[in-house]
């Protein structure tokens, strides 16, 4: 399940982030990043590759790294010199009239630190959220055959993309909610006090690091109706649920929150409906294994699911 996951999920990032790029440079960049696992936690904050390069363990994954920070120079210098006109997040960040403002080693140093965060900050993330995702439809064939269902007459409409997806597909980005309610890719938070103050009673000193999990909270029974049970249509019900509810947090809460949480969401929504419009997912009837987690979270031993064709 993990490979199937990351597999989908860097064809949908790249294509999002990119736009159309040629079939040996979407290889490469596949490949390098299939290298790069076990990212450590600075690397996703400071969205510098030097960092991955420097820190990794393994021949493999220093050259994978090279590979990328090759490849997405690349783009950035294609789109910088106007040769592939592109709806990508990369040019639509270029045409930005604050980027178009930068000189030309600045705008291009911009453009290279955000694509780094979002490609490797949310790309391991979004794997995380679509292999929860799976995994619970495997377990759970009704909501997988209502999911089905809506994919498949939401199909023959016509295309379905980011402009319409919740319209389109209400009960399947539900299925996703729910997944990032009961399995956060990003388990906590850390935040530095910058005063002096009080939580609950509670001092806090300026400079206090304190954490908070949207796993614990996601699953309080004081907040949520059976907590512990898969229910997408709670997100149905109350829409209100998804969105400025603080407790409810899967990409952090408040001026903080993840600058690629509807990227991260209409990818994994896109990446679910694809798998499940022509394909049965069904599930080994194994205990799910213990979750393990440095930065998002997983289990400790692989997944494994049965995936067929079906009319």
């Amino acid at each position: 399940l993990d490979e199937l996951s990351k597999s989908i999920t860097i064809e949908i990032t790249l294509h999002q982030l990119f736009g159309t790029i040629s079939a040996p440079l979407k290889e490469q960049l596949t490949v390098a990043l299939k290298e790069l696992t076990g990212w450590h936690l600075p690397s996703h904050f400071r969205a510098q590759f030097e960092m991955l390069r420097s820190k990794s363990k393994r021949g493999s994954a220093a050259k994978g790294g090279l590979i990328l920070d090759a490849v997405v120079s690349a783009a950035i210098d294609t789109q910088l010199a106007g040769q592939q006109p592109s709806s990508s997040l990369l040019a639509a960040y270029l045409a930005d009239d604050t980027v178009q403002a930068m000189p030309i080693d600045e705008r291009r140093g911009y453009l290279r630190s955000t694509m780094y965060s979002l490609l490797l900050a949310g790309l391991e993330t979004s794997v995380s959220s679509l292999y929860f995702s799976l995994d619970l439809l495997s377990r759970h064939p009704e909501f997988q055959r209502r999911a089905r269902e809506e994919v498949r007459a939401a199909a023959i409409d016509g295309e379905i993309g980011s402009d319409n997806l919740p319209v389109r597909l209400p009960f399947t980005m539900a299925v996703v909610h729910e997944a990032l309610r009961l399995f956060p890719p990003v388990w906590f938070f850390g935040r530095e006090a910058v005063t002096a103050t009080k939580i609950m009673g509670e001092p806090i000193s300026q400079g206090d690091i304190v954490l908070t999990s949207p796993y614990v909270i996601h699953r309080d029974p004081a907040h949520w109706q059976d907590p512990f049970v898969f229910q997408p249509e709670r997100f149905l019900k109350q829409p209100a649920l998804a969105s400025g509810n603080p407790l409810y947090m899967p990409f952090g809460v408040g001026p903080r929150t993840c600058v690629g949480r509807w990227l991260a969401l209409y990818q994994i929504t896109l990446a679910l409906a694809a798998l499940i419009e022509g394909h049965e997912l069904s599930s080994d009837g194994e205990e799910r294994p213990e979750l393990s987690s440095y930065f998002s979270l997983k289990t400790l031993k692989p997944i494994i699911i049965r995936v067929e064709s079906c009319p």
